[in-house]
């Protein structure tokens, strides 16, 4: 058995998918020459607020396509959507309940609570009884499904990454963020690791 196991891991190694993954500075750069929000169109507003949800929480089309309004709690400070639909993630006694998104003051080029209270006061007029955060930017402004998040997000990365697009998948949106997260966190645990041997 132990022969045989091994001969299956020879023959299908588990590699890791992506060998590299994109810069998500290349984006958040062009996602800051969209501003200011009052003066977007409808479709550039959707894109960006879309893409930075994307990037800020990590998950997948499917959970963006859960926020609802009626569940959503907006503040200057942060915008918290509670989740009450299953997801592919969620399992008996594990559920991702809510998506916390904070006020980023130090950009407000790049802050998606700005972007989310511009979406919502914009969209109120033809929301009608449409609790789905995300509606088409196009008459006659419908829900939309996970399909079309999905191309959102494709359309604003073949803007910006066309020569290595074709080697990701919308499932690398959460290795690149967390990536850079998992660098940064790296750079502070090193700096202060130094700085308390110095004392």
């Amino acid at each position: 058995m132990a022969r045989f196991l091994k001969g299956i891991l020879t023959a299908r190694p588990a590699l890791p998918h992506y060998q590299e993954v994109w810069d998500v500075s290349v984006v958040l750069k062009y996602l800051k020459t969209l501003h200011p929000p009052e003066q977007l169109s409808l479709k550039d507003l959707t894109l960006k607020m879309t893409m930075l949800i994307a990037l800020l929480s990590g998950q997948r089309c499917q959970t963006i396509h859960a926020l609802d309004t009626t569940t959503m709690v907006l503040s200057a400070e942060k915008c918290v959507f509670y989740i009450y639909e299953l997801l592919k993630t969620s399992r008996p006694g594990k559920h991702y309940g809510c998506l916390e998104l904070r006020a980023y003051a130090d950009d407000k080029q790049l802050c998606v609570v700005t972007l989310l209270q511009e979406y919502v006061q914009r969209t109120l007029k033809f929301r009608g009884n449409n609790a789905q955060l995300l509606l088409s930017y196009h008459k006659p402004h419908n829900p939309v499904s996970t399909a079309t998040i999905g191309r959102w997000l494709k359309e604003v990365l073949e803007g910006e990454l066309k020569p290595k697009f074709n080697t990701f998948s919308f499932c690398s949106f959460k290795k690149s963020n967390t990536y850079k997260i998992k660098f940064r966190w790296l750079f502070v645990s090193v700096a202060l690791l130094f700085f308390v041997n110095l004392v």
